[in-house]
Formats: structure tokens, sequence, C-alpha cells
């Protein structure tokens, strides 16, 4: 059971949050489904870019021709890593402050308050979200088309088609994906609530 926690850090139990935040929306359902909007439309950008930037720069210094290999999906989870955790640190904050008083938290403020502390605060779970990153480009990006590619091979001795044969790959790839990532997930969100 994953708890939620109120704005002193505190574990809430499950339906006082989920009624915490029932109330917030019900409040302000405009504002709460706006609230962080411009920082993640902003924040998705910026967390592509560098990932998928990275990933095909390293792809094409290494000499791979459409393929994404172990070493280019490493590289691009650790190198995109710092440019993507304080935008991630950003929406959280976001969300914090709005769940707390109801409206944004501009973004100059909380770097600010970052500032104040050399941006340290911006940069908590950085390691974790690395290896889910790297979980997530090794198994999405590398491994999936690896595995699609095999179970392609092995259902057309049955008659199967591509598109059953890539829903049949995600399906195999994503409860390996959910067991690796989850614990880092939940160390991500320990290290970054705490």
């Amino acid at each position: 059971q994953q708890y939620a926690k109120d704005a002193a850090g505190k574990a809430v139990d499950p339906k006082i949050a989920t009624s915490e935040a029932t109330a917030v929306f019900k409040a302000n359902p405009v504002g709460a489904c706006l609230s962080g909007l411009v920082p993640r439309i902003i924040g998705v950008g910026f967390k592509r870019v560098p990932k998928f930037g990275i990933l095909l720069g390293l792809s094409f210094f290494l000499g791979e021709d459409g393929t994404i290999s172990a070493t280019a999906a490493f590289g691009a989870s650790v190198l995109s890593a710092p440019f993507i955790n304080p935008i991630r640190m950003i929406e959280k904050q976001q969300r914090a402050y709005f769940k707390t008083t109801g409206v944004e938290k501009p973004i100059m403020e909380i770097l600010r308050e970052s500032a104040r502390h050399n941006f340290v605060p911006l940069f908590r779970g950085t390691v974790p979200l690395m290896g889910h990153s790297l979980a997530s480009a090794l198994l999405g990006l590398a491994g999936q088309p690896k595995l699609q590619k095999y179970i392609k091979e092995e259902l057309s001795h049955h008659g199967i088609g591509n598109f059953t044969s890539g829903l049949l790959a995600s399906a195999a790839v994503t409860p390996i994906y959910v067991g690796v990532t989850n614990p880092l997930s939940r160390l991500e969100v320990i290290m970054q609530t705490s």
C-alpha cells in the first residue's frame, strides 16, 4: 500500500487523501485541471529533447543503423536525467502548492527558493530516475523491438499477423518493465517528497 503525504511530509491514509483531492477538485475543477499545465507542456518537451536527442546522438556516433543498443540507451538515461529531474521537481512543487493553497505556485518563486539551497532540491531523486530511465530505454527502445521480432518470427509459423504479434510483444514486456521500474519509481517518490 502506498500512502500519500501531506504538505508536512507525513503519511496520510488513502481515504483521507482521496477526500482531500476530491475537495480540491470540487472547489476549483478548472484550476485543478489546468494547474501546472504550462510547466508540464514545457517539461514534456524538455524531457523528450535531451533523452531522445542524446539517444539518437549516441546511436549515430556508435555507428548504429536504426537499431538502438543497450550502450546508447544507457548513455541517454544517465546523461538526460540532470535535465529531466529539475523539471519534474518543479511540477511536483506546483501540484503540492496547489493542493494546499488552491493556486498555482509561480515557477520563478520555486527557482528562487531552490537557488537559496544551490538548486540541490531540484536534483533529489536523480539517481533513481537514471535507473528508471535506463530500464525504460532498455526494455522499451532496445528490448521490445528485439522481443517483437522474435515473437513475430515464432508466430508467423502459426499465421498470426504483425499487429497481433506487436500486441503480444508489448504484453510480454509490460510485466517485466513494471517489475523492474516500480521499485525505482517508489524510491524516486520517497526521495522527492521527504
